[in-house]
């Protein structure tokens, strides 16, 4: 990986850690969402049934943030850019689609096989 590619994806990944930190930042507790609609009671009920939902995606953003993390020190580092498990260059391609990626598309496809 050339150092212009480095910079590159290192700014994409942190690009989109911002953009996670502005969702939980703008994110309110289910009883606050309730609090703002209580003289609707749709609104309320769809809160109701959404709020499973919402907290798996919470879920989600929090588990993806952890794995960017952890990414942007790799990127810092000196394996930065070669398969964790075979040392083989992961394509820059693959690493901005799967931004978490740290294995090559081999070793990914025999991992899930």
């Amino acid at each position: 990986m050339t150092l212009t590619e480095r910079k590159r994806l290192t700014e994409h990944v942190s690009d989109r850690i911002t953009e996670l930190e502005k969702v939980f930042a703008n994110d309110d507790p289910l009883a606050v969402k309730k609090q703002r609609q209580s003289d609707d009671a749709a609104a309320d009920m769809d809160l109701t049934i959404q709020a499973p939902i919402n907290d798996k995606i919470m879920q989600n953003h929090q588990q993806e943030l952890a794995l960017l993390k952890q990414s942007f020190t790799w990127l810092n580092s000196d394996h930065a850019g070669y398969c964790d498990q075979c040392g083989s260059e992961i394509p820059v391609a693959r690493l901005m689609a799967a931004l978490g990626s740290r294995l090559c598309l081999s070793c990914a496809e025999t991992k899930n096989s």
